[in-house]
């Protein structure tokens, strides 16, 4: 008869992924914000990531992995010669989604929490007189932590499409660049999660 149970268990365990569609690809297209006390960008900018996504069958949990880039921009002028700055952010990132589905209906809030390796680029480009001046710094990978909140909306059990807002800090404490404060990450985005089995 324990034998018997064992078996029964071990079966379920292997049946239940192949009908949960764990593993799927995403992407998400939106815009962010970089910012701290010594940058604040102009406006939001452009946000692009894809991910690879991994559903637990038997908890309310989503575990992402993957890779986002970033940047803010901001216009200003010194001494009458004007000069844009820009703050670029290539991060890895992995995220857990806690997920509520609402019952009979494939409408499914979640909230979310994640930690990320941040690349961050620091650009001065100087336009005058026909010609521009650029100045890169970049520095080593940063860590950082974020939260999200969102909706999602599966409307076949192959894919899925969600909008999210977020907020971040990345660590920069070590930064004199950054007035040795961290960086604000937060801004909004839409996706699609594509299931494969």
């Amino acid at each position: 008869m324990k034998r018997l149970l064992v078996t029964f268990a071990a079966a379920m365990l292997l049946v239940i992924p192949l009908k949960a569609k764990m593993l799927a690809i995403g992407g998400s297209f939106g815009m962010s914000n970089l910012s701290n006390d010594s940058f604040s960008s102009d406006r939001g900018n452009q946000e692009f990531s894809g991910f690879l996504m991994l559903r637990t069958p038997l908890l309310p949990l989503q575990i992402k992995a993957g890779v986002k880039y970033d940047n803010s921009s901001k216009e200003d002028t010194i001494i009458g010669i004007a000069y844009n700055t820009i703050l670029n952010n290539l991060s890895y990132f992995a995220s857990a989604d806690f997920r509520y589905h609402i019952i009979m209906t494939p409408v499914t809030p979640y909230v979310g929490v994640g930690a990320d390796i941040n690349n961050l680029k620091y650009t001065i480009k100087t336009v005058g007189s026909g010609s521009s001046i650029s100045a890169d710094t970049s520095y080593a990978p940063e860590l950082g932590v974020n939260g999200h909140i969102g909706l999602s909306v599966e409307p076949v059990k192959t894919f899925s499409i969600f909008i999210e807002g977020y907020y971040g800090q990345i660590f920069t404490n070590d930064l004199a660049d950054f007035n040795n404060k961290n960086i604000a990450d937060f801004g909004g985005r839409a996706g699609i999660i594509i299931y494969f089995f």
